[in-house]
């Protein structure tokens, strides 16, 4: 399953005094209509492959996977060791609670605990283990209405599906694979002991945390269970081999930006985001691996509070790499799939088209000087006013100098020549704006809403089809755990501008990024004062990067790093290993 919650959950450890028990009552209601319609089911952990299906990680959240242990053995040593009268008790065992208590007082501290089987359930499903009179009195009402409306072997295999063993790791089935690297169903008695022994202090028996208490831990626990078994010492008389874990690191296989991308599809396509058993994304592992690798090292400036980057296949605009770092760590929210982004002039490109759509040439002459608009007004009613940064200007410009140099007085001059509806269109039928929240302002970046980093990247791909427009998409499957499959429909090929006006303007944008020409790349940087952008492509793939900056600076400050130096790195080191053929309409 996804990681949505599929069942309510109370923390009483952000109330205090009376505000807990009134948090309980209101929580009441709520995890009762859960128990009755048996939603309290584990969040299952799937698997995400990429292009190859290749297995690149699991979905964010614990690692948690349905029990395969088919005879039951698990189940047989937690009622063992941890709930001996679970068959016999309603959901509260009054003999263990005043045995439990009966030793605390002795001990004159907590050194055992009278829980069932099913108040450890509740805990690890409804509630927090915060430690409160209340918590423990809510416990006990939701443990006896589970006992009402769950069977006792339902009970026990939900506990074995979802009780904490470790960091990350929910359930037997989950601790296995992650220790011992096979299912729970192929592991011997030992080091099935050794799992049952998590359950009392998983935090500190973990063999990620120490390997030598877990091992002492299991040798421990299969000694009492072969004495049980046969009536004799196991020291003596049976040889307890110890099984070796071999713990593979939780954090290193999760995916949660990915996670979050899959179900962002899902709920714009009307899918099911439960139960899913695989994921399949269009990603290519390698390159994925190269781009990550580059833009970590970028991300530890001390410039950059983050930066992101996405390559797309000129072909089908599939997701070949999806990168976000910050201080050398890879981030779990993602401007790539998320609009915010102020393009700058990025968007000037999609003017210019605009422009020999309308029926100009790329000789036109457009003044580069103060600008004050005698037909586009301001939301105030004051004439619209551009002026270029340290005002700088260069006279008259062809709008092939005008791109290259990218002035913002000539590009506002080119906007009175073109009409508003058109400039609409363009902008639209490359998938960058809606109608309705449209200005000439557009043509310099400025955005209501702003853009994501893939709209980017798949408009300077449609560049590259001469005019194609393909809708990107990063998910090429899902599978469910019922046996259905999800498959994405083959989108139609969408002509949004003419071959005449596309080549036109690939012929204009080839030389605007010198740095990138050698290796056959063209297209346009965006600066702002909070970052900068760089959208570009040649005729295999479309490469869009986005650093942020640390604090504002002058939107011409090219100190430190900027998208284009990064682009520069990414291509020269991520790209480098790519098929480089060139890719025919």
């Amino acid at each position: 399953m996804s990681g949505i919650q599929i069942h309510p959950r109370l923390d009483l450890a952000w109330y205090a005094g009376w505000e807990k028990t009134i948090a309980a009552l209101r929580f009441l209601p709520e995890a009762y209509d859960a128990i009755k319609n048996r939603r309290l089911r584990p969040i299952h952990t799937f698997h995400l492959v990429d292009s190859h299906d290749v297995p690149i990680g699991v979905s964010s959240g614990d690692v948690c996977y349905t029990t395969s242990d088919n005879d039951g053995i698990i189940g047989s040593l937690i009622i063992e060791f941890e709930d001996r009268r679970y068959y016999s008790h309603f959901g509260i065992d009054l003999i263990g609670i005043i045995r439990a208590i009966r030793s605390n007082l002795f001990e004159l501290r907590i050194v055992q605990g009278g829980s069932t089987i099913t108040q450890q359930l509740v805990r690890n499903t409804l509630l927090t283990p915060d430690r409160s009179v209340t918590r423990k009195i809510i416990e006990i009402i939701l443990a006896l209405l589970i006992e009402r409306h769950y069977s006792k072997r339902e009970i026990l295999a939900l506990y074995c599906e979802c009780v904490v063993l470790g960091p990350g790791v929910r359930g037997f089935e989950a601790a296995s694979r992650l220790l011992y690297r096979r299912t729970l169903a192929n592991l011997d008695v030992v080091s099935l002991c050794g799992l049952v022994g998590l359950l009392r202090q998983p935090s500190r028996f973990y063999p990620g945390q120490s390997k030598d208490l877990f091992l002492k831990r299991q040798t421990f626990m299969a000694r009492i269970h072969t004495k049980r078994k046969t009536g004799q010492s196991a020291t003596n008389n049976v040889c307890i081999t110890e099984k070796l874990p071999n713990p593979i690191p939780v954090r290193q296989m999760k995916k949660p930006r990915l996670t979050l991308v899959m179900q962002q599809v899902c709920r714009e396509k009307g899918l099911a985001s439960e139960d899913i058993k695989r994921v399949g994304f269009t990603i290519d592992r390698a390159l994925q691996s190269r781009i990550d690798l580059v833009l970590r090292r970028i991300s530890r400036a001390s410039d950059i509070e983050r930066i992101a980057a996405v390559v797309l296949s000129n072909r089908q605009c599939d997701v070949l790499a999806e990168s976000v770092f910050a201080n050398g760590q890879e981030c779990e929210f993602s401007p790539t799939f998320t609009r915010g982004l102020q393009p700058g002039s990025t968007f000037k490109p999609f003017a210019v088209l605009a422009a020999l759509e309308e029926g100009y040439t790329s000789d036109i002459c457009l003044m580069s000087a103060p600008f004050e608009s005698t037909q586009i007004k301001n939301k105030d009613g004051s004439s619209w006013r551009v002026r270029n940064y340290a005002h700088q200007y260069r006279g008259n410009l062809t709008l092939t100098d005008a791109l290259r140099f990218s002035d913002n007085t000539a590009f506002a001059r080119l906007c009175e020549m073109i009409p508003l509806r058109l400039l609409e269109s363009v902008y639209c039928r490359f998938g960058l704006s809606e109608f309705g929240s449209t200005t000439p302002a557009i043509a310099l970046g400025a955005v209501n809403g702003g853009v994501s980093l893939l709209q980017l990247a798949a408009a300077y791909a449609t560049i590259a089809r001469n005019g194609v427009y393909i809708e990107p998409r990063i998910l090429r499957f899902i599978h469910y755990a019922d046996g259905s499959a999800w498959w994405p429909l083959d989108d139609k090929d969408k002509i949004v501008t003419s071959h005449s006006a596309a080549t036109l303007l690939k012929m204009i944008l080839a030389g605007t990024l010198p740095q990138l020409a050698p290796f056959g790349f063209s297209g346009k940087t965006g600066t702002t004062r909070t970052g900068s952008l760089v959208a570009t492509y040649n005729d295999e793939v479309s490469v869009a990067v986005w650093i942020g900056n640390r604090g504002r600076r002058s939107e011409n400050d090219n100190k430190g790093w900027t998208a284009l130096r990064a682009a520069e790195r990414l291509i020269a080191e991520g790209l480098l290993g790519h098929s480089r053929d060139p890719f025919k309409i």
